[in-house]
Order: structure tokens, then sequence, then C-alpha cells
């Protein structure tokens, strides 16, 4: 759980829908902005799950984002996205959970070309760019790799991962109108916003170094699945654009 729209409405539909006996699990990568605190401390309390909070090494993580600056690699939220996923399989193997239901979805994630991202669950790359410009090793660091990842995990721990907002009507819109009714949810202002690097990764620094802007990607996703039309999303492109130049 971070805060974001997906996952919290992913937390109110499963608990008002379903009653499901939920362990929610945040990791504090060092880069939670405010609101994403008070979206996550308000959505535990008001539908009375329990939450697991993984703190990352803040050393660590520094050294480790860092060491992927100075690498000018195009996937600058690796070290987040790669203790995310390695922290939540431990917990769900520490608590004996077989089932790890994300807020990923089609509906706003479908669409991204490959040349935009690298992929956060590959160990070996990790290691290799810490190793050439990292100061400091990573003994806390929780990590996967691709025996954790594609045979361990599912084939003999038994971890299955389902994206239940695949199966439902989901529209961004309506879900935020909803958690912010019922779960006292406030707006962080753009997708991933909840985390102040990856806000900054996203909206200055892939538009800036290598001309990749992910709003097209997620606005893309937006128009396939038939919640905006190609002119109101240009003009959100546009009005974006015009509030980062100022």
């Amino acid at each position: 759980m971070s805060g974001g729209v997906d996952s919290s409405y992913l937390a109110y539909f499963l608990r008002t829908e379903y009653d499901l006996r939920i362990l929610a699990v945040h990791v504090d990568a060092g880069w939670n902005s405010e609101l994403a605190i008070h979206n996550v401390e308000n959505i535990v309390k008001s539908l009375e799950i329990d939450l697991y909070t993984y703190v990352v090494n803040w050393k660590e993580m520094q050294d480790l984002q860092l060491a992927y600056l100075k690498a000018n690699v195009i996937n600058q939220d690796v070290p987040q996205d790669h203790v995310f996923m390695a922290s939540l399989y431990k917990t769900a193997e520490k608590n004996k959970i077989k089932y790890f239901l994300s807020g990923h979805n089609h509906a706003t994630e479908g669409i991204l070309p490959e040349s935009w991202v690298y992929r956060a669950a590959d160990l070996k790359n990790l290691r290799a760019i810490h190793e050439k410009h990292g100061t400091i090793p990573l003994k806390t660091y929780p990590t996967t790799g691709f025996l954790k990842d594609f045979i361990y995990y599912p084939f003999i721990y038994g971890l299955k991962i389902k994206r239940p907002l695949n199966f439902i009507p989901y529209n961004k819109d309506n879900a935020k109108k909803i958690i912010t009714e019922k779960l006292q949810w406030r707006d962080y202002g753009g997708k991933h916003g909840e985390s102040n690097f990856t806000k900054f990764y996203q909206n200055y620094y892939l538009p800036s170094k290598f001309n990749v802007d992910k709003r097209k990607a997620h606005l893309s996703s937006m128009i396939m699945s038939g919640l905006i039309d190609r002119a109101a999303a240009l003009e959100e492109i546009k009005n974006l654009c015009m509030m980062i130049c100022s």
C-alpha cells in the first residue's frame, strides 16, 4: 500500500465487498510524501485492517540511488521498485501468506514502451551498478532475483500474485471520489506522486534527460480503456507541461 489511488481503492474494494482479512504492507524507502503517510494511516484506520511497514535503511537507499544517478540509466526508480517486491516477498513468507493482491491495472497502466523502462528485478544489473558507483555495502537492503521471482516464490513457496482491478470496471476518477469520501484520502497530484523521488523522476528527470514523458503512456492507457478521449488527454498534457515549465 503506497497511499496512491490504485492501492487505496483496492484496499477499500476488498474490505467492503469481500470483507477479507487483509494485511496491508507499506515499504518506506525514505521518499514518502507527507500526503502518502497521511493516506496510508487513514486507510488502515478507516478500514480496520492490519498494517506492516518495512523501513529501508536510509543510508543504503541513498547510496544506491546515487549510484543509479551516476550510472545514467533510464529507470531511476529501480532502487525503490526492487526493494518493494523483495520486501513483499519476505513479508508474505514470514506471515505464511500465499496471495499478494496488487493494485496494478491495465486500465491506467497497460501501455508502456519497453525502451522507457528496465526490469527492476534484475539483481545482477543492480549489483553491477552499485559495485561500480556505490560507496557503502548493502547489508540490509532486501533483494530478489530470477530464481526467487520465477522459481522459488511461484512454484516452491506457492505465492500467487493477483490484480483484482483488472476484473472489475475500474474508473480512476470514480475511485478518487469514493476513497476521498469514505477514507478521507487526499490527492497528491499526478500518478505516483506519493513518492517525492518518483515525482521528480517522472515529471522532470525523464522528460529533461531522455525526452520521455510517462504521462503520455498513462493517458494512452486511459484512452484505450474509454476513460478519457484523445482531445482531453492532449489538453491535460498541455496543462501539465505548462505547470512544469512554470
